[in-house]
């Protein structure tokens, strides 16, 4: 089975809505550990940003999961823009991340102003050139009300009735 993901980037310092406070990145890698231990997926296939995503990454990984990974923009403008702002650490995390994955998938979609909406449908192409048969589900680190680009991706593997696993960065809240 592959499990596709997206989940919320940490919240920035200056953010007054709290979406994924950087207190709860421990609580939120248990629950992903969880949730990869019930699955028990073969390949997980998604994003490499600050937060949920290399989150998942990670726990995939120390479980002896094969991870894939798939940017929409290439590697020096996604670590700027999507992983940098978290600081050297989340850096370091996504340079390793991306040298132990086992694939890696770069479309620069930059040209297009909804590059990020895009990025989900990278995702799930991805996905689906992958699957060879395996059969496919979501995870999505993302409160269901939010509205985020996580949130879009569930609507696209909802779609496609791939079943869906929500873990909600902000605890039970």
């Amino acid at each position: 089975m592959i499990l596709t993901f997206a989940g919320n980037r940490l919240d920035e310092a200056d953010r007054t809505t709290p979406r994924f406070p950087v207190a709860r990145a421990a609580s939120v890698a248990t629950e992903v550990r969880t949730a990869l231990g019930q699955r028990h997926p073969t390949l997980v296939v998604g994003a490499a940003a600050s937060g949920a995503d290399l989150i998942v990454l990670e726990e995939a990984r120390e479980m002896g999961i094969a991870c894939h990974v798939v940017l929409p923009l290439t590697i020096d403008e996604f670590r700027r823009t999507s992983v940098a702002d978290q600081g050297p650490d989340w850096v370091d995390r996504f340079d390793r991340t991306i040298g132990v994955s086992s694939g890696l998938t770069v479309d620069d979609l930059s040209r297009h102003h909804d590059w990020y909406l895009r990025g989900n449908e990278l995702i799930v192409d991805t996905a689906l050139r992958l699957a060879n048969r395996s059969m496919i589900e979501g995870l999505v680190v993302a409160a269901a009300d939010d509205d985020s680009v996580s949130n879009d991706f569930a609507r696209l593997a909802l779609e496609r009735r791939w079943p869906i696993t929500r873990i909600n960065p902000l605890g039970s809240a």
